[in-house]
C-alpha cells in the first residue's frame, strides 16, 4: 500500500534572516515581559512590607507593562540579530572559510601550538579539539581552546 505524501513544508514569509531575526527578538521579548509582567507585580505586592491588600492586591497587576515593552522588545530584538549573525559567521569559519587556524586558535598558545607543523591543516577550532581527544599531546587540556 502507497503512503500517502507529506505535505511540502511551509516557506518562511520573511526571507530576510536579519529581519526575520529581528522580528523574532522582538515578538519573544513581548511575549515573556506580557507572561511574566504580573506575576513579578504579585510577588513584589507579596514581599511589601505594608502587606498585599495594602500594596494594591490584584489591581492594576499590569499597570507600567508599557514602559518594559518599551525596552524589552529592542533589546531583545537586538540579541536575537546579533545571535543569528554570529551563529552564521561561525557556520563560515567552521566550513573552511579561513585558512589555517581561526584567530582564536592562532592567539592562543597551549594545545594549537603543540600541534606543531601540523596545525596548519586545522580549520577551527573545535576540530582542533575533536583532534585532540583521540591524540596525546603530552598531556594538558585542551578545553580552553574552544
Amino acid at each position: 500500500m502507497d503512503q500517502p505524501s507529506s505535505p511540502p513544508l511551509p516557506t518562511a514569509r520573511v526571507k530576510s534572516p536579519f529581519t526575520r531575526a529581528l522580528l523574532a527578538g522582538a515578538l519573544a521579548g513581548t511575549t515573556v515581559d506580557l507572561s511574566l509582567y504580573p506575576i513579578d507585580t504579585l510577588k513584589t505586592r507579596l514581599q511589601s512590607s505594608a502587606g498585599f491588600h495594602a500594596s494594591g492586591g490584584f489591581r492594576g497587576i499590569y499597570a507600567g507593562v508599557g514602559s518594559a515593552l518599551i525596552g524589552s522588545a529592542p533589546s531583545a530584538a537586538l540579541f536575537f540579530v546579533s545571535y543569528e549573525g554570529l551563529k552564521a559567521s561561525l557556520k563560515r569559519l567552521r566550513r573552511g572559510g579561513s585558512s589555517g587556524l581561526c584567530s582564536a586558535c592562532a592567539h592562543r598558545g597551549g594545545e594549537a601550538a603543540r600541534a606543531g607543523g601540523a596545525a596548519a591543516e586545522f580549520n577551527c577550532c573545535a576540530e582542533v579539539y575533536t583532534r585532540a581527544e583521540g591524540e596525546d599531546w603530552g598531556g594538558g587540556s585542551v578545553e580552553g581552546v574552544v
